[in-house]
């Protein structure tokens, strides 16, 4: 996984001045010496582990940021998926793009998705309905579901009308 450099802003953090961190004197004398902390040192100290959280939340996948968030070759085929195609007219139009095009047929109860996995890295899945033949076929407003294994993404596409 490709990630964003970090390397510049921790080493930015980590040369920060050491010279104002300094402790004062114990203000007691116990047998257990305690010290207070100066304002300086408890900002350096919080400044750090600030860092160490901004760090996490930086590092993401570089490609993500980088790549349409729906396959080019997908994108130009969902346009020809319209209501009551079934698996085999689903797999027509799929498979000149994805040669490695498998159905993944499910236990059919009349109403749920019809599945495919188009590559190693994607998948979809269409809503689907029950035609007079008992057959699934594409529902009339059909939810397309676009799964990214690589990038553990699910993009949903709904088409539903607008008041």
């Amino acid at each position: 996984m490709k990630t964003k450099p970090v390397l510049p802003f921790l080493l930015s953090v980590l040369s920060f001045p050491r010279g104002i961190i300094r402790a004062e004197e114990p203000l007691q004398d116990l047998p257990v010496r305690t010290g207070k902390m100066t304002f300086a040192e408890g900002s350096f100290f919080l400044m750090l582990l600030l860092s160490f959280v901004c760090v996490g939340a930086v590092v993401v996948p570089a490609g993500a940021a980088e790549e349409p968030l729906i396959p080019a070759q997908l994108n130009v085929l969902l346009p020809k998926i319209i209501a009551g195609m079934s698996y085999e007219a689903i797999e027509k139009v799929l498979s000149p793009a994805y040669p490695k095009l498998e159905a993944q047929r499910t236990l059919w109860t009349g109403r749920g998705e019809i599945r495919f996995q188009l590559d190693s890295r994607f998948s979809i899945a269409i809503s689907a309905i029950q035609d007079a033949g008992s057959h699934a076929v594409v529902s009339n407003n059909p939810r397309i579901s676009i799964f990214d294994k690589l990038n553990k993404l699910q993009l949903d596409i709904i088409s539903q009308p607008l008041e």
